[in-house]
């Protein structure tokens, strides 16, 4: 096995054993716990990773009524606490993304 490899693996362990990612895994098995409530959350998250990868260039406004349609989990402390959750794992893994990307030239200047 390669070093790379291995530090990937290293990696990879880290994050899973990370606050952040545990913080995720507590706050999701309390999300499961109601059907109803995992349900309405997994249609926003699918909504939000739509949006997010579209070609729409309108985009606030459809963030904007996602928002709208589904703002009542915010009242709701468990899908809240979990939506924080989720935020702190993937700008854990953007952070790492961010510095891989930085870090490693490949002369991607002609995109």
């Amino acid at each position: 096995m390669s070093r790379v490899d291995e530090l990937a693996e290293e990696l990879a362990k880290a994050i899973l054993e990370s606050e952040e990612y545990q913080n995720y895994l507590r706050a999701m098995a309390e999300v499961k716990k109601n059907p109803q409530l995992y349900q309405a959350i997994n249609e926003v998250r699918k909504r939000s990773f739509e949006l997010q990868n579209s070609a729409n260039s309108d985009i606030y406004n459809e963030n904007k009524a996602v928002d709208q349609q589904y703002a009542y989990l915010r009242t709701n402390e468990v899908a809240l606490n979990f939506l924080r959750c989720e935020i702190g794992v993937c700008r854990m893994m953007q952070d790492v993304e961010r510095t891989l990307v930085e870090d490693i030239d490949l002369e991607l200047d002609f995109l």
